[in-house]
């Protein structure tokens, strides 16, 4: 089946965050994907969770959390009090991530293991029956434009054959028209756009045409 389509809030006019989000979702996006930074696990601060909470309840839409965090435990309660569906926490921020996992799942949240891209993918072994889906990074913080990395296309195909077959793999990190089939046909279930979609004169066309060329990849492999 085609892979779903979650837009990256951060690629939005912060002073529009809720029309442009609301905007997203009728140019026909799949759910709205939240990067929460904390500033010491990256380099920058981004939204808290209160702007998760109030996108699920002015949207009604899938709101899908990426705790790029320190502790991220400490979120969860929070996020599924609000109405968050989904939620993925970095391996590398975590000590405990089966303890992570079961929280979240004792609360009703589908919960993701994300990996930078410089993780090894084995990593994701000691938790794989305990997540619903991977977040695979495919960029890193560059002051120069996050750009999708060498060697991506690879290492997604290399997750893919680790996962079992009921964990969706997600790419996160400069997916755009000219790469997302192939990211797609290394196994992408799931794929997070932001600039490419929120950097165009019409995000309905873009996504229509960004589904066409996914869905027709996909066709050619069954």
């Amino acid at each position: 089946m085609p892979p779903r389509i979650l837009a990256s809030i951060r690629s939005v006019d912060p002073l529009r965050t809720g029309v442009d989000c609301e905007r997203l979702l009728a140019a026909g996006v799949d759910g709205l994907h939240v990067d929460v930074a904390d500033g010491l696990f990256v380099p920058e601060l981004t939204v808290g969770p209160h702007v998760a909470a109030a996108l699920a309840e002015r949207t009604g839409a899938l709101v899908e959390v990426h705790l790029m965090v320190s502790r991220p435990e400490q979120y969860a309660p929070e996020l599924a009090r609000a109405g968050v569906g989904r939620v993925s926490f970095h391996l590398e921020a975590e000590r405990y991530p089966w303890r992570v996992c079961s929280l979240a799942a004792s609360l009703g949240l589908e919960v993701g293991a994300a990996i930078n891209p410089a993780t090894p993918l084995d990593v994701l072994e000691p938790v794989l029956r305990a997540v619903d889906f991977v977040n695979l990074l495919t960029t890193e913080p560059d002051f120069a434009g996050e750009r999708l990395l060498p060697g991506s296309a690879e290492r997604i195909a290399a997750a893919r054959r680790l996962l079992p077959a009921g964990v969706r793999l997600e790419v996160d990190g400069g997916v755009n028209r000219g790469n997302a089939v192939a990211l797609v046909d290394a196994g992408a279930d799931d794929l997070v756009v932001g600039r490419a979609l929120t950097e165009t004169d019409d995000w309905a066309a873009t996504l229509a045409e960004l589904r066409d060329l996914v869905g027709a990849g996909v066709d050619s492999l069954t």
